[in-house]
Order: C-alpha cells, then structure tokens, then sequence
C-alpha cells in the first residue's frame, strides 16, 4: 500500500497516522510508479477538482499503473442527469456520474456504483478488455 498527493503537507499527515507506509509526491495524472504496479487505485475527492479532460487523462493513468484486471475506485461528489440539468455553472468540475459511468465503458471496464447521499458516490471499475 502506497499513498500518493500533491500536498507536502498531507503526506505529512498521512505519515504521521501510517508510519509504516510509503508516500509519494504526484497526482492522477502523473502517479509516480512504473506500470502494472498494483492491484487496486483509489481516489478519494480529487477527481471533482479535474476539468473533463484531465478526468481522462487521469483513468488512463489509474490503468496504467494496475496489474491486468485489477480495480478502481473513484469516490467524489458527482452529479446524476437531473442534478447537472438544474446546475449550468462552468467553474464546476462535479463529474457528470452518468459521464463516467459512459467512459468507462467506452475504455472497456465493467463498472459497479453506489451512491452514498446526494452527491456522493462509489464507483468501482475492473477493466475486462
């Protein structure tokens, strides 16, 4: 287990909680380990912080570093279809959940998701091409 933020600072809070495990300076579109490296990726509340493209970029960069057929997980505030209808704001990166749901798909992954209450939801992946 490795963790893995943008923030000196949450790395050092991290460290002080998990002595114990390894942490790196990156992010999503730039995750500092070769490829094929893990089973398992997640990512808790970064991914609403992307524009649309960078969300891209960064499932490929979540591929890129697991092992064939292993899984992710992305938790963050999402918008359903009827919640992004109601909010037209340009500076809100929220990723449209029926969106990601779509390009995971596309990109051949077998999704599961769980929404946990408004905004917040659980999307597992497992790439199966």
């Amino acid at each position: 287990m490795v963790g893995v933020d943008q923030s000196k600072e949450m790395l050092k809070h991290f460290q002080r909680k998990f002595p114990n495990i390894e942490t790196k300076l990156g992010n999503l579109l730039a995750i500092p380990y070769l490829e094929s490296r893990f089973d398992f990726v997640v990512t808790s509340f970064a991914f609403h912080h992307l524009t649309d493209e960078q969300k891209v970029l960064a499932i490929h960069e979540m591929r890129r570093v697991l092992k064939p057929h292993g899984r992710s997980c992305i938790t963050d505030l999402m918008l359903t279809e009827k919640q992004q209808e109601a909010i037209e704001r340009e500076d809100l990166y929220y990723p449209s959940l029926s969106g990601l749901l779509h390009l995971f798909d596309e990109l051949g992954y077998l999704t599961k998701h769980q929404q946990i209450n408004e905004l917040l939801h659980i999307v597992y992946a497992v790439p199966i091409r």
